[in-house]
């Protein structure tokens, strides 16, 4: 049992990062196409469509395109919509064939400090170790480019 339990683990990723801007404006970043498009996307890709229906059942989908011309298309559907505390959505990269690779949820919680914003990020089960890994690299791009995008809000 305990060799599955940190095999479970080594597929479940968390981040935390503190933004230097109200928790309010942290969370329409997120949940706003317009500003989502501004900064979720890992470093190589820019995201040249994108759509949500924030609310609980709503669906958000994500074209991202490389400089290179490679195209990665992510969807999911909201689990839980907290604003500005929480939100709580599948996570799954479109195939060419049209179906869905495995799915994953995520949990983003808000958490206002003294004027900044401590976001905590959960993304979990992963179905490799090493999907986690590139997922880690991912959303650190894209948090890092969240963190210029707020300061320039």
């Amino acid at each position: 049992m305990a060799a599955n339990l940190e095999e479970i683990k080594d597929r479940v990723l968390t981040l935390t990062r503190v933004f230097d801007a109200p928790r309010e404006l942290v969370f329409e970043a997120w949940i706003e196409p317009e500003h989502f498009a501004r900064w979720c996307a890992p470093a190589k890709y820019d995201v040249v469509r994108n759509s949500a229906d924030v609310r609980r059942g709503g669906v958000w989908w994500s074209l991202m395109k490389a400089r290179d011309g490679e195209e990665c298309s992510v969807s999911g559907v909201y689990r839980e919509v907290v604003a500005p505390e929480r939100l709580v959505f599948t996570y799954a990269h479109e195939l060419p064939d049209g179906s869905h690779g495995p799915e994953t949820l995520v949990t983003v919680i808000f958490e206002a400090i003294d004027g900044k914003t401590k976001l905590g990020l959960r993304q979990a089960v992963f179905d490799t170790a090493e999907n986690r890994v590139a997922h880690s690299i991912g959303w650190n791009e894209c948090l890092e480019r969240l963190a210029a995008f707020l300061e320039k809000a």
